[in-house]
């Protein structure tokens, strides 16, 4: 063990150890290396409340006090690092050696870990439910599928550590619980129905249909008869009708003829349900138009107003699946007592499941008392459970993740319950509630067991949830969310649209639910040989779209000006088969999200490419290793190269870097970027750039490539990196906080258990789920004396850098106190 030490040492001091028994070097200290530096080189302008950026080094004395704001110090390495800090007009400069000196005490001091003597899982911030986990467990645990978030129009979450599900950053404003208030009334209202015989008719918007299309909605049946209703027309003023077929869960019930007026049809049906009221999917289809129209003429449409469902002819009408989710009791009496039973067996099979854990009998008794109060109020039964249900949706047991602490302390690392662990797994891989399978190991005390818990790591990824990976933490890892916000000139890019937009999104969306789906080696972000495309997108490519030409698939919708399919020309219109989806091989010059068109607009200006984006993206998104902050005052790439526009890009950046402030950083961002600029502002693929041929060569840390293509090759052989980093930003998402020093050693753990099936996309998740951090809580325990720290092997990556921890007991106590009442 000391000879790996004595070896790990010289490692990150620079130094190579040609035998294992040479003379041991002596351990670097703070005040023997660090502080000796930083008083020749940075005291001059880093000393004091005056210090430059606000950076006072001077204050800091010990180690203690450096490894307390660790973020700060990796980026003093790093400016160090890359010969940016002390600036080159320094009138003394350190010469390489005392830099590499430096910057390998600093990652020794502030890097090291002993992961022998190690035993610290941490625990995690109390956690709110963020605004997309309070829509998916609403979604879940009623049955209602809206967004009370939107509704309401709940302020955004704060995002730390790169996420929106950071319990240090998820604190809980009083507008927040008034917004919280106004939801619980909004869902009960939804839940518990008051009207029965309202629900008798059931209507819906309609839409206009082509030939071949259809639209339908989800109505409640009761067995029995029904009608069809639908106001429609076909075209305008047209003088023959056109069928429109009507199916009930895919079965025809019956056939429509539309004609030039606008007019209702009826038809009547009788409901399949047998077993008592049930969901059935009600549709319309424009089945054929007899005169053989152009496809998509606007004049040959079928206009559907709306569409509803009246009936059952006898009986009661169904009440809505959400109803009688949840009121599973009614009072068989008109007494007082009647109705506290009824509602304690409500809340009985209520709240273990709001509150992801078992219910007391006091909390099910204090819900129950909400409703037989607002009864002798004066409000019906169904009224007072609106008002109970509300109560338990603003229980702080609903809108926080709590995590009991049974000793009191947190000193002594323990497993967390199982029904912690249900919830950390689903708010993990659903980012919404447990369901009843994992309530049920929960309830029998297995769910810990490492071997059931791959076993749910599989199951929760083939369901259709697991969907939330994709819209909650790829999106955010690789900085997709912030594609809305870009926009391009039209005169520049008449086919950029709102929906092209979006359809770059989706393609790297489908790219990652394949990864999921198919349980995939995570490494297919880099390199994949195949992609998805609608029409949209395939003609922004440039490619077919199932054997068809997708420019002769667009179409112009009512009001824009005609001839509007000339190839360049603007897009705002539709294409036919807009919303579907095919999976094909990869495009020429494209494999994997480097070269997606989503990662490209997003990392471009408005006009033109920016190398410095896209290489800044790689090293940050990808191998986790960011660049420094630009010093202060260092003239900005439009700046340097001003008179040199008519010049190549890459010759303007030339110029940027002859600033040596500049060259420090963007001596590595820049190649990786140029590497990319084949492809402009939105991602289409460009041999010249204002007339000078584009040189696609680039390099990293030495290793030269041309073209995305062989940059990708390049990635693909720093898997270990990659991996490592994909791990930590996974690892961060899942428990909610940022990573610490110590949990390096989990991350090591988890690459290497990953490593043995390929880094396919399961592994790596359940690597994560049976790792200590996610299975327990609690401090480090007190290490036996003498005992040595270790060190990791060195690496360029960061880790993400701390936030403040919010206080919620102020809000806690407010919505105790409404709970209370």
């Amino acid at each position: 063990m000391p000879a790996c030490r004595v070896l790990l040492a010289a490692m990150l001091l620079g130094s190579a150890c040609a035998a294992a028994d040479e003379a041991p070097r002596p351990e670097p200290t703070f005040s023997g290396d660090v502080t000796p530096f930083l008083t020749r080189f940075c005291a001059d302008c880093h000393t004091g409340a005056e210090s430059e950026a606000g950076v006072d080094l001077a204050s800091v004395e010990t180690l203690a006090q450096a490894q307390s704001d660790p973020s700060r110090w990796r980026q003093v390495k790093g400016l160090i690092e890359l010969g940016a800090m002390p600036p080159s007009d320094h009138y003394d400069l350190p010469t390489d050696d005392e830099r590499k000196a430096m910057v390998g005490a600093i990652e020794w001091l502030m890097e090291r870990v002993d992961c022998d003597a190690m035993d610290s899982p941490g625990w995690v911030t109390i956690r709110r439910l963020n605004a997309y986990e309070y829509n998916n467990t609403v979604r879940d645990l009623l049955g209602i599928d809206f967004s009370p978030s939107e509704v309401v129009g709940f302020p955004m979450d704060d995002v730390g550590n790169g996420f929106d599900n950071q319990g240090d950053v998820l604190s809980l404003s009083p507008l927040l619980l008034e917004k919280y208030l106004k939801a619980a009334e909004v869902v009960s209202r939804r839940v518990v129905s008051l009207d029965p015989e309202g629900l008798r008719e059931q209507r819906v918007d309609g839409q206009t249909l082509f030939v071949g299309e259809s639209f339908g909605a989800r109505v409640r049946l009761a067995p029995g008869k029904y009608r069809f209703r639908a106001s429609m027309r076909y075209g305008a003023d047209q003088q023959h009708e056109v069928p429109a077929e009507v199916t009930l869960d895919g079965r025809p019930i019956g056939t429509l003829n539309a004609g030039g007026k606008r007019q209702t049809l009826e038809l009547d049906f009788e409901s399949t349900a047998v077993d008592g009221p049930a969901d059935g999917q009600i549709e319309i289809k424009f089945v054929d138009d007899p005169a053989g129209a152009r496809r998509h003429d606007y004049k040959r449409r079928l206009e559907v107003d709306w569409l509803e469902v009246v009936g059952p002819a006898e009986g009661a009408a169904p009440l809505p699946g959400p109803h009688h989710r949840f009121v599973i009791a009614t009072p068989k009496g008109e007494k007082e007592e009647d109705t506290r039973n009824a509602a304690e067996a409500v809340f009985a099979a209520f709240a273990p499941l709001a509150y992801r854990r078992p219910a007391t009998p006091t909390e099910v008794s204090r819900l129950a008392d909400i409703v037989v109060r607002s009864t002798l109020q004066g409000a019906s039964y169904e009224e007072a459970l609106r008002v109970g249900l509300q109560a338990a949706l603003v229980s702080p047991y609903f809108l926080f993740r709590v995590e009991d602490r049974p000793d009191g302390s947190g000193n002594n690392p323990r497993l967390i319950t199982d029904y912690q662990l249900a919830s950390r797994l689903s708010y993990f891989l659903w980012a919404s509630t447990p369901d009843a399978p994992l309530y049920d190991l929960a309830r029998q005390s297995t769910l810990h067991l490492p071997s059931r818990l791959r076993g749910e790591v599989r199951r929760m990824l083939a369901d259709p949830r697991s969907d939330a990976l994709v819209e909650s933490f790829f999106k955010q890892w690789l900085g997709l969310r912030n594609l809305a916000t870009i926009d391009r000139d039209a005169d520049h890019f008449p086919a950029w649209s709102g929906r092209l937009r979006t359809a770059m999104l989706r393609e790297t969306q489908e790219l990652c639910r394949e990864i999921i789906r198919e349980d995939r080696s995570l490494l297919e972000l880099l390199d994949a040989d195949y992609t998805y495309v609608n029409p949209r997108l395939a003609e922004h490519y440039g490619i077919e779209f199932e054997g068809r030409d997708p420019e002769q698939m667009y179409y112009d919708g009512p009001g824009f000006p005609a001839n509007r399919r000339k190839r360049g020309g603007r897009r705002e219109g539709d294409y036919v088969d807009e919303d579907r989806w095919v999976r094909v091989p990869s495009p020429p010059h494209r494999r994997g999200v480097l070269t997606h068109a989503s990662v490209l607009a997003l990392t471009a200006n408005p006009i033109e490419t920016s190398p410095v984006k896209r290489g800044k993206w790689v090293l940050e998104a990808l191998l986790g290793d960011p660049p420094p902050p630009a010093p202060p005052s260092v003239p900005s790439l439009e700046e340097s190269a001003a008179g040199s526009h008519d010049l190549p890009l890459r010759d303007q950046l030339a110029i940027h870097r002859s600033n040596p402030s500049c060259a420090s950083c963007h001596v590595r961002m820049d190649p990786i970027g140029l590497a990319m600029e084949n492809y402009d502002a939105v991602g289409r693929w460009r041999d010249d750039f204002h007339g000078h041929p584009i040189d696609p060569a680039g390099a990293l840390d030495g290793e030269r490539f041309s073209g995305p293509l062989e940059m990708a090759a390049v990635l693909r052989g720093r898997e270990q990196e990659i991996v490592r980093n994909a791990v930590e930003r996974m690892l961060t998402y899942a428990l909610g906080r940022g990573l610490r020093l110590e949990d390096q050693c989990y991350v090591e753990e988890i690459v290497a258990a990953a490593a043995k099936d390929n880094y396919r996309f399961s592994s790596l998740v359940a690597a994560i789920v049976v790792s200590e951090p996610f299975r327990m809580s609690g401090h480090t325990k007190p290490k036996p004396a003498g005992s040595a720290p270790a060190v990791r092997p060195q690496r360029t990556a960061m880790l993400p850098p701390p936030t403040p921890a919010a206080d919620l007991g102020a809000a806690l106590g407010l919505l105790s106190l409404r709970h209370e009442r």
